[in-house]
């Protein structure tokens, strides 16, 4: 259930951005500093409980990946119309869902049924954006 409510917040979240009127840089500071705020006070009684065996260049490379990602994903929101922004999230989206996948499917294998599903998506996607 918690992944239907990520995805709605996901979802609404860049299209209140797009429309904040502040550039790709300076958003994703507003939004990286309202975030902080926000999270911090869920996090106060865990700060002692931080555990050992931490592979701390994962959560950097991780940290890293994700504040490239939220400047370009801002200045993207920044740079597009009210009128392409939806398919451009559908684009970002589509590509972290390939992402995924592929990890999924390095790990795992591949099914016969995840195959078919992996038709339908690329179909899915094509349809999406053209």
């Amino acid at each position: 259930m918690n992944s239907v409510f990520v995805g709605i917040f996901w979802g609404i979240w860049p299209l209140l951005m797009n429309k904040s009127g502040l550039s790709g840089n300076i958003s994703s500071l507003a939004f990286v500093v309202i975030m902080f705020v926000c999270i911090v006070p869920f996090n106060i009684s865990s700060f002692g409980k931080i555990p050992t065996g931490i592979n701390w260049t994962f959560v950097i490379t991780a940290g890293i990946c994700g504040a490239i990602g939220t400047l370009l994903f801002n200045k993207m929101l920044h740079e597009a119309s009210v009128k392409n922004v939806g398919l451009l999230i559908v684009i970002e989206i589509l590509v972290c869902l390939v992402i995924s996948a592929v990890y999924q499917v390095c790990n795992n294998g591949i099914t016969l049924k995840q195959g078919i599903g992996f038709v339908f998506a690329s179909l899915a996607a094509i349809l999406l954006t053209v």
